[in-house]
């Protein structure tokens, strides 16, 4: 009995790591100069959506490509012709 309790917290530990590490390997790696795709729908819009590939965002628009000219020490990402920032975690 007490094995099966073993297996089982064991199991679960497993499963927590491999969730935090499937989200922690999901931050857009970035530097200035890349190009990306970002959202197009002005600054009022929430979204952030940004990506590597081309694409809608999650407002169901078009992305744009653009280029990074600056990521800040939090890994905030400002793009070319934009004076919004994107967050560089997600795809």
């Amino acid at each position: 009995m007490k094995k099966k309790a073993l297996f089982v917290v064991l199991g679960m530990m497993l499963a927590t790591c491999l969730v935090v590490v499937s989200f922690a390997s999901s931050k857009m790696d970035v530097k200035a100069g890349d190009e990306v795709y970002v959202c197009n729908c002005g600054e009022d819009c929430a979204c952030g959506s940004r990506s590597k590939d081309p694409g809608n965002c999650t407002c169901g628009k078009p992305m744009v490509k653009t280029t990074v000219t600056k990521v800040d020490e939090n890994g905030n990402i400002s793009v070319e012709g934009q004076k919004k920032t994107y967050k560089s975690g997600g795809e």
